[in-house]
């Protein structure tokens, strides 16, 4: 009787310990379900500050870096034909350009004195005429206008000198004659009683018994 108490006690125990041990098992499957890691929080970079100009930006610095351009070279170009008229001319240098005088001197339009219908214009006693591709000009004062270094008032045999000395031919009473490819050209000087010159007269489309005189002529 007393083995047989023995034996129902060992085997409660027994049943204890199994039903702990199921227990613990099972808080341990639940403790080891419920942990979740947490989750790793990356910090996102710091954003940079740019000082980069946008294509915009330097699109429109250019546009006002090339109209100040355009700008300063118009200015540059108008200072420079008024420097030019300022110092003076020397309309040698325009026997096939003749045309850019009208601006280089400023001139204004006047009264046609050598053809009719034509593009007359002067400029403080200098005049300048001309129609199509034929031309008349005149110095009947303007101290800034030269002919190959003739102004108003120098010597007459010296402005002499200096046309022959530019290729040009004497030709009866203050007159100068000269050809090249392109034209003919008369030129003649007004002197007063003191041997100054008083006006000149030029232009490359000589008529009547002078044009004789260019078959002599060698071209320049």
């Amino acid at each position: 009787m007393a083995e047989m108490e023995e034996a129902m006690k060992r085997k409660s125990m027994m049943v204890a310990v199994l039903m702990a041990s199921m227990v613990l098992g099972a808080c341990g499957k639940k403790t080891e379900t419920s942990v979740v890691e947490d989750p790793v929080v990356s910090e996102a970079p710091a954003e940079e500050t740019t000082t980069e100009e946008t294509p915009t930006e330097e699109a429109s610095s250019g546009e006002t870096q090339t109209g100040e351009t355009t700008e300063e070279a118009s200015n540059e170009a108008a200072t420079g034909e008024t420097e030019q008229s300022t110092k003076g001319v020397d309309v040698g240098d325009y026997l096939e350009n003749f045309g850019e005088l009208k601006n280089i001197l400023q001139m204004t339009t006047t009264e046609c004195w050598q053809f009719p219908n034509a593009q007359s214009y002067v400029s403080d006693g200098f005049y300048l005429e001309w129609q199509g591709e034929t031309f008349s000009m005149k110095n009947e004062g303007n101290q800034a206008v030269a002919l190959y270094g003739i102004h108003i008032g120098d010597e007459a045999g010296a402005s002499g000198k200096a046309m022959t000395d530019h290729g040009w031919t004497a030709y009866q009473y203050g007159g100068y004659i000269m050809q090249t490819d392109k034209a003919q050209y008369y030129m003649e000087l007004e002197s007063d009683e003191n041997g100054k010159v008083t006006s000149w007269y030029l232009n490359n489309w000589p008529e009547g018994d002078i044009t004789e005189a260019y078959d002599s002529l060698e071209k320049q």
